[in-house]
Parts: structure tokens; sequence; C-alpha cells
């Protein structure tokens, strides 16, 4: 729904990227004429949160690990894929590890602890397959 309403705006998906947000006219529920700031990451990350708390047992780095552990790591990877849209990997991991430290939702974990989450999730968002 969230993702329509960009399209009717005439958003693209470069311009929805990690710092986009816009506020939006609500027609539904009571709420006509109320303004509403939407976060197009946050909506797209509960689609990728569901889709990493599904499979990350599945993932070597996964095997025995709470997944409050890496989600952090996959949702970093989530942003950082699309705040560096035409970049690769080997371009973008040297700062994302540097960064790692002061990102809002690293919980306790390390960068060692995920950065193979943080490879997978930014593989998904750009179409490559990690070895991970």
């Amino acid at each position: 729904m969230l993702a329509r309403a960009f399209e009717d705006l005439g958003m693209t998906p470069q311009a929805r990227g990690a710092q986009a947000s816009a506020v939006i006219t609500c027609r539904g529920d009571g709420l006509a004429g109320h303004a509403v700031e939407a976060d197009p990451m946050a909506d797209m990350w509960n689609d990728e949160d569901k889709y990493w708390r599904d499979s990350y047992g599945t993932r070597p780095y996964g095997q025995g690990i709470p997944y409050d552990s890496l989600s952090g790591g996959y949702r970093y990877g989530t942003e950082a894929a699309h705040r560096h849209p035409g970049r690769g990997w080997d371009e973008v991991e040297t700062d994302l590890e540097r960064d790692w430290a002061g990102y809002e939702h690293r919980g306790e974990s390390t960068w060692t602890q995920v950065k193979d989450a943080v490879r997978d999730a930014w593989d998904r968002m750009t179409g490559k397959h990690s070895s991970t």
C-alpha cells in the first residue's frame, strides 16, 4: 500500500531510499485530511524482517544463534544497499564496518558477529548471491 502511494506521488525507487520520507494524506479510517509521515525504509524492513526471521536458520552463520543477534545486521545491509545504489560490496564494506558501531539498530552485536548477515541482506537487495 505504501509503495503504491509513492508511485502515485511519482517517486522513483531511488527517491525512496534510506533517507526518504514523505508526507501523505490518508483518506480512510476517519483520517481524511490528516498528514502522516511515512518512512518507506521502515515499511520495507517489515517485509525483509519477516523473510530473514523465517530463513536465517538455514544460513551457515545463523546456526544456533538467536535471530535477535543478527536482525540488526540484516537491517543494516538492507538499508545500506539502498543508500549506495550502483556500488559493489567491495566498495562499501570498509565504510559499513567503520559505521557499524554507531548504527542505531545494532544492539550488542559486533561487526564480526553480523558481517555475514549484512552481506547476505546486501546481496539480496542488490540481486547478487553470497557465498556464505
